[in-house]
């Protein structure tokens, strides 16, 4: 038996490009569209580029007010450190209240200070 191989064949081109007029003018219709084509590819591009560009301007201007409230807020957490510092040596340092009372005073002052949350305050990083 012979053996049978599955051959494809192409078929004939049409009449209408065995001219020379005829196969520039399919040449042309090719160039044109593949003209086409890249424009469009490139205004594409184009338009891409100017997304990207005003993604990453927000992303940046994001990224600079948060480390400015980042800054704040750890400059909040220092002044905070320091008044309470300052509540509680200024309590300690006044001879005539006794010992017991003048620390249940600095910690009412601390508490009113912020609002009752000194301590979930230092635990935030």
């Amino acid at each position: 038996q012979p053996k049978t191989t599955s051959t494809t064949t192409i078929p004939p081109r049409p009449n209408t490009v065995s001219t020379m007029p005829n196969l520039l003018h399919l040449l042309q219709t090719e160039y044109d569209a593949l003209i086409l084509e890249l424009f469009d590819t490139r205004q594409a591009l184009e338009q891409t580029r100017k997304e990207l560009s005003q993604s990453l301007y927000q992303n940046d201007a994001a990224v600079r007010v948060i480390a400015r409230l980042a800054m704040e807020r750890d400059e909040a957490r220092q002044q905070l450190v320091l008044q309470q510092q300052t509540v509680v040596s200024g309590t300690t340092d006044d001879p005539n209240q006794p010992a017991t009372k003048k620390q249940k005073t600095s910690t009412t002052t601390e508490e009113s200070a912020t609002g009752g949350e000194s301590d979930d305050l230092m635990k935030i990083p």
